[in-house]
């Protein structure tokens, strides 16, 4: 919704400063568009702040676990982002105890594998720490599980 924000306020924007143009001249119209870009540059701030508030409220109520993993061969920034994720989950406050995991293509014993056997490798851990999450939620409060992770009434 947000980013549906700024792409109509560019489109105004742009309406507003080609009828300003075409009915008053260039002058006039270099005039608006500089007082449009510092209003735009205000609200960019603004929306800025309002998407990052709308993440953290995603990250308050997560529940489960993250798994960044290497997107292509050669990705360096796999721990950048899985620290960035830590970061969000600790300034939103989720209460719950939300793991990052970081997968590395051709880590470790897995260094000879090849970017096929690392998706499966990746899939196969996602699948198998996702049931033993939720059977761990479950176990601790099942009536907690029903209202938050199935949404049951």
């Amino acid at each position: 919704m947000v980013k549906g924000i700024k792409a109509v306020v560019v489109v105004l924007f742009s309406i507003m400063i080609f009828f300003i143009t075409a009915r008053y001249g260039l002058p006039i119209a270099a005039i608006v568009f500089m007082i449009a870009l510092t209003l735009y540059s205000f609200l960019h701030l603004y929306i800025e702040r309002w998407e990052y508030r709308e993440l953290l409220k995603q990250y308050a109520v997560m529940i489960e676990n993250i798994y960044e993993a290497s997107e292509y061969p050669g990705d360096r920034n796999v721990r950048q982002r899985a620290q960035r994720h830590r970061e969000l989950l600790q300034e939103s406050g989720n209460p719950e105890k939300i793991t990052v995991h970081e997968l590395y293509f051709q880590d470790g014993e897995h260094c000879n594998e090849s970017w096929e056997a690392f998706e499966e490798r990746v899939a196969a851990f996602r699948l198998e720490d996702r049931r033993k999450h939720h059977k761990k939620i479950s176990a601790e409060s099942r009536d907690w599980y029903l209202d938050n992770a199935l949404n049951q009434n």
